[in-house]
């Protein structure tokens, strides 16, 4: 595999380090992706090519610094791009907002008003937002009470509550990722915590409820990362130091994998190589039988899009590129 440039775009403000959640948003299907700086979230397609910069109101300011200590900054903490790339989702330190490319503002939600049967009213401070790839669910996952990770589905037009669901303890704080389902209301979950370990968790909307299952788990001093799903809908995840093949709660699949983050590309996976001594990069794997396929360096972080083509991250820029076996 190698990677063929399409296009290249400089980033008005580097935003990664002021983000609670990922600040890159790429949306279910791959066709679009969005980036935040101060007052706009930017769209782009698949060729690179700006599609809509969607107004951000004044509470959602990038905050001026990250904090590490579990305390929540004020300003913009996580977003979430809707599969069609003209609405986004976001959460500031005290609020939802749904707010579309033409119409501005269609919904919001005190994060002080979860509703339902929640026992404190209370939704939780912000991790991570996703919506589900018909765009009608809106997952937003949350650091609770006493470090308790909880998932919310709300609907994406109203920001109702459909239900809810505790998943694993940890030592606050943590960088939470998900990876949505390409046709069911479902997730998967991890939550990074450095040095003290990491946790996993896939949910779904099941008869009217959330449900997390199987059991989520949590490993001391080792990582999760969600790779995503096969056409199959299959769940890749590296697990604590193995890589996983699943099928709703059925693991068919493990095979040791020494990585910490990595991208389905098709029928490939690119999972990053610890050895840095050898310039970083990525081990190229086949995605159903985990045989090597080679090794490449794209000199950044990847991610998937559609249509074979990839996001790299650079410190002030994303590069987009296709695949090419040749």
């Amino acid at each position: 595999m190698k990677l063929v440039t399409v296009a290249d775009i400089a980033l008005a403000r580097e935003p990664r380090d002021h983000l609670v959640g990922s600040w890159l948003w790429i949306a279910p299907g791959g066709l679009h992706f969005a980036y935040p700086t101060e007052g706009f979230v930017h769209v782009h397609g698949l060729d690179g090519v700006a599609q809509a910069a969607i107004v951000l109101p004044a509470d959602a300011r990038l905050p001026e610094r990250r904090d590490f200590h579990g305390d929540v900054v004020a300003g913009l903490q996580a977003g979430a791009l809707h599969p069609s790339g003209r609405r986004i989702a976001m959460a500031t330190h005290e609020r939802l907002v749904l707010l579309d490319a033409e119409h501005g503002q269609l919904a919001e939600r005190s994060l002080f008003d979860a509703g339902g049967d929640d026992d404190d009213g209370w939704f939780g401070d912000p991790g991570a937002l996703a919506f589900s790839a018909d765009g009608a669910l809106l997952w937003f996952a949350t650091t609770h009470a006493d470090g308790i990770a909880r998932m919310y589905g709300l609907d994406a037009a109203t920001l109702a509550s459909r239900g809810q669901v505790d998943l694993v303890e940890f030592p606050p704080p943590g960088d939470f990722e998900l990876a949505v389902h390409p046709t069911r209301h479902e997730v998967l979950w991890t939550v990074a915590c450095g040095q003290d370990g990491g946790g996993f968790a896939r949910v779904a909307l099941q008869d009217g409820a959330l449900v997390a299952g199987p059991t989520p788990r949590w490993v001391a001093d080792r990582h999760f990362f969600v790779l995503g799903f096969r056409p199959d809908g299959c769940a890749l995840v590296l697990a604590a130091g193995q890589l996983e093949t699943q099928d709703g709660a059925v693991l068919l699949a493990s095979q040791p994998a020494g990585g910490t983050h990595g991208a389905l590309v098709g029928a490939q996976l690119l999972i990053d190589r610890e050895d840095r001594e050898q310039g970083g990069g990525y081990h190229v794997l086949d995605a159903t039988s985990f045989s090597a396929q080679g090794e490449l360096d794209p000199e950044g972080g990847v991610f998937a899009l559609a249509s074979g083509r990839v996001i790299i991250t650079r410190k002030d820029s994303l590069r987009i590129a296709t695949t090419s076996a040749d």
